[in-house]
């Protein structure tokens, strides 16, 4: 065993830890040897052997894991050197190392040596990068559409919901576990009807009777779907995302797909009557891995996988940056029964355009009841590679080619052939990771490290992504088709006056309807901050432009801006701003039209037993307008609206009795 130029030639003790008690442990340890190393050049040389301390630290691997680090020799300063190595391996072992000092402790000072527990390690004020794990993943929630609780806890709230025109009284048991890589939560409101003042008119005093009409009917809205009966469930996650193993169910975040060339931040719970359970699953080695995703549950429409190899990663050293990062993948998503075109009508009165829906509030299509209708199939074919990594930087950069394929129009007023289209992405990934700071409180530590005799956990205390793109891409391609509007847009994509979405056509007309357009460039930013257990932030913006004389819109321009606070326990709070497809910048925050979104929420501890939550969104409900007379079933079991889906807002107020720990 070589170490610094030295061969261990006998150990002279048992593994021990910087404490002096045994172990069996494999890093973390020290051991009494005997080294030799020849000193001199030619006949000259002379082999010269010394007692020595062999230290073996610990580091932790691409998945967390501690392993042994290098190993490194302590040499006390009285060590004789001999050429005997029979008397150096029969001498007296020397006395242990002193422990070096770890972290001291928030709040904790250090003890003189007279002062410290026996057994007990010093720790020192001082801040070493050395041993702090690189942090992976999302930085922020930015996507969430809904508070969840990052402590386990337990309780009820009690309190109010505001949907659109309708004011409910809500009960809201809720329960979250978070032990480890395991999270849980289980809950769903139940709402009673206070309200309702959807069916006032002031031209009609009569319409008065209406708003009380139905006090104490039990909202069914949230219970008409089969998918509808797996709401207790909100969310059920095993790890991280970009750990080795990652499964996650859940209603409340969205899901990306590799570099999200295909799909980016997919969420399919915009409708306020709407919340889907979503499916997401990881795993990887060293040469190669999958990520699943699939939804809503029980019955699955939207379903895709990404696969990809590392052809170095089981042949390269640790140490090889680029060989062991080199990786090539393929994606495949579909949307199973996606609409090219919805059944409506002019209406009879003045020709303005009238979507059909059902008594459930759903739009209806050709094929709509279907397990499987006309799809959207998109593949990929991507390439990565890490460029530099070091202890508190890593960068990689990529290339991707999508290419979507879309199925004819069956209207036989509006048809269109199939087709397909694709682009372009090159892109980077800067990621760092500064400081440290505890990994849990020092309450929640062992007491091995509250006496000191063990150290504490660190992990770094900041942390920035920034992802930077170019694409181009054939005008009836659109990077991220399935992104966070997805659910809305492909039954109407693009932008109008408020309450004038139902002459909008589907994303698929959308794009069939670009044939002969120019080529687009674009580019994506995005960037994202997180000082950990305090604070993050993500903003995002993408844009795209014609290469040549347009007489269609790109529709490629989007920001979003996310804001929460992290750990803290006593407050926690989000909100999440959307402004989609849009042409300038004159409209952001007004809340005026129908492309923007906003999520909010928030939870504050006023007694240990006693909590107030909080929500606000600006999502999506199907509209009618006044004129829109036909608002019962007609003979064919259809309704009329002039709108479609609209911006609506809706919001929550509850006090929680309960515990969280």
């Amino acid at each position: 065993m070589e170490v610094e130029g030295w061969t261990v030639v006998s150990f002279t003790s048992e593994p021990r830890l910087p404490d002096g008690r045994p172990t069996t442990e494999r890093c973390g340890i020290e051991r009494d040897v005997v080294v030799e190393r020849l000193v001199g050049v030619g006949t000259a040389a002379e082999k010269t052997m010394k007692r020595a301390l062999l230290q073996v630290p610990c580091e932790k691997d691409d998945g967390g894991a501690l392993v042994p680090g290098k190993a490194t020799l302590v040499f006390p300063s009285d060590a004789p050197s001999t050429t005997d190595a029979g008397a150096a391996a029969t001498a007296p072992a020397p006395a242990p190392a002193e422990p070096a000092p770890r972290p001291c402790a928030q709040g904790e000072k250090p003890l003189s040596k007279e002062k410290l527990p026996p057994g007990g390690v010093p720790c020192a004020e001082v801040e070493s990068e050395r041993g702090v794990p690189f942090l992976k993943g999302e930085l922020t929630r930015f996507g969430d559409v809904q508070i969840t609780n990052q402590r386990s806890s337990f309780g009820v709230g009690i309190g109010a919901a505001a949907l659109d025109d309708a004011l409910f009284l809500q009960l809201r048991p809720d329960l979250n576990v978070h032990w480890g890589p395991f999270s849980l939560g289980l809950g769903t409101p139940l709402r009673f009807e206070i309200l309702d003042l959807s069916q006032l008119s002031l031209n009609d005093p009569s319409s008065a009777g209406t708003i009380f009409a139905e006090t104490g009917r039990f909202r069914t809205e949230d219970w008409d779907q089969l998918e509808d009966f797996f709401r207790p469930l909100r969310f059920l996650r095993w790890g991280k995302k970009e750990e080795r193993l990652y499964v996650d169910v859940n209603r409340v975040h969205p899901v990306t797909l590799g570099h999200g060339q295909l799909v980016r931040r997919y969420n399919p719970n915009l409708d306020i009557d709407e919340d889907n359970l979503m499916v997401a699953a990881d795993g990887y080695t060293d040469v190669g891995g999958v990520e699943l995703i699939a939804g809503p549950l029980p019955l699955p429409r939207l379903v895709g996988g990404l696969f990809f190899l590392k052809p170095l990663g089981g042949f390269v050293d640790a140490d090889n940056v680029l060989g062991k990062s080199w990786s090539i993948g393929l994606t495949a998503v579909s949307d199973l029964n996606a609409p090219t075109v919805l059944d409506g009508r002019a209406n009879p009165a003045d020709g303005r355009t009238q979507l059909a829906v059902d008594s459930s509030g759903q739009f209806l299509w050709s094929g709509r009841n279907n397990p499987v209708g006309d799809t959207v199939q998109g593949v990929g074919l991507d390439t990565e590679l890490k460029v530099l990594k070091l202890d508190i930087v890593d960068i990689k950069v990529y290339a991707d080619w999508s290419q979507l394929f879309f199925p004819p129009d069956r209207s036989a007023a509006q048809a269109f052939n199939a087709f397909s289209a694709g682009g372009a992405t090159l892109g980077g990934l800067v990621r760092m990771s500064f400081g440290q700071t505890p990994v849990r409180p020092i309450e929640a530590e062992s007491e091995e490290v509250k006496a000191g005799r063990a150290p504490r956990e660190m992990k770094a205390a900041h942390a920035m992504r920034i992802r930077v793109e170019g694409r181009s891409f054939d005008p009836r391609y659109l990077p991220s088709y399935f992104n966070t509007m997805y659910e809305v847009d492909r039954l109407q994509f693009g932008t109008t006056a408020h309450g004038e979405r139902a002459s909008l056509p589907t994303k698929v007309a959308f794009l069939a309807a670009q044939e002969g357009e120019p080529w687009r460039i674009g580019t994506y930013l995005e960037a994202s901050y997180s000082w950990i257990d305090a604070v993050g932030a993500t903003v995002v913006y993408e844009d795209a432009l014609a290469m040549g004389a347009a007489s269609q819109p790109v529709r490629g321009r989007n920001l979003a801006i996310h804001l929460e606070t992290m750990g803290w326990g006593f407050l926690q709070l989000f909100a999440t701003y959307h402004y989609r497809n849009f042409d300038d910048f004159n409209g952001l925050f007004t809340f005026a039209t129908d492309n923007e979104i906003l999520y909010g929420g928030g939870r504050i501890e006023l007694l240990p037993i006693l909590f107030i939550n909080a929500g606000v969104q600006r999502a999506f409900r199907l509209g009618f307008t006044e004129d829109d007379v036909e608002r019962v079933e007609d003979s064919h079991g259809r309704r009329y609206s002039s709108v479609g889906l609209e911006n609506v807002w809706a919001g929550t107020l509850d006090v929680e009795l309960g515990w969280q720990f």
